[in-house]
């Protein structure tokens, strides 16, 4: 496998881990290829006992030297991954192949950052939680101004229903557009 294969494989991984959160991004297009899996992800910060501090801790942090270590972290974004089955189960494997068909359809922007921001991190664990941990360092360094982690936050769930509310909006002007004597 190339190099540029690899970093193009990686890079699919950080659709959901890795970019700053606003009105546009991530893109729409990531929040709408996972709404559905949000409250497995709530889930997971139940399961692992994960604080919204800590993940904001790590999220935000501008002190790349001094981020959140702990275990309960580590095998969050491990759940994490496994909700969006980015991981071969009971392997230090990425799982990638559902990811392919939507990089190419995300703007040429959009992918430059997440290929900047997966640029040489690699699963180098087989410990999975410390594993996973650190492909997210990694993302945090190469790039941390676009930085995310996904989790059960009002953000990811709000900007899932907008989405939603506002195709079921755009169905119905159009509808309510086109008398019955037009069809």
């Amino acid at each position: 496998m190339t190099l540029h294969c690899k970093i193009f494989i990686l890079s699919n991984v950080l659709w959901l881990t890795a970019a700053l959160r606003t009105d546009d991004w991530p893109p729409q297009l990531i929040i709408d290829m996972f709404a559905d899996k949000l409250h497995q992800i709530r889930q997971c910060q139940d399961e692992h006992n994960i604080d919204a501090r800590t993940l904001i801790e790590f999220e935000e942090s501008s002190d790349l030297k001094n981020l959140p270590n702990d275990q309960s972290l580590k095998c969050f974004m491990l759940c994490t991954y496994k909700v969006f089955k980015l991981v071969v189960p009971d392997s230090p494997k990425l799982q990638l192949v559902e990811f392919f068909g939507a990089l190419s359809t995300l703007e040429y922007d959009a992918r430059t950052i997440y290929l900047k921001m997966a640029s040489g991190c690699k699963l180098r664990s087989k410990d999975m939680c410390e594993a996973v941990y650190q492909v997210n360092v990694c993302m945090k360094k190469n790039y941390n101004a676009y930085y995310y982690l996904v989790d059960g936050s009002d953000f990811w769930i709000q900007r899932a229903k907008a989405k939603s509310s506002n195709t079921n909006n755009n169905v119905t002007l159009v509808s309510e557009a086109v008398s019955p004597s037009e069809t």
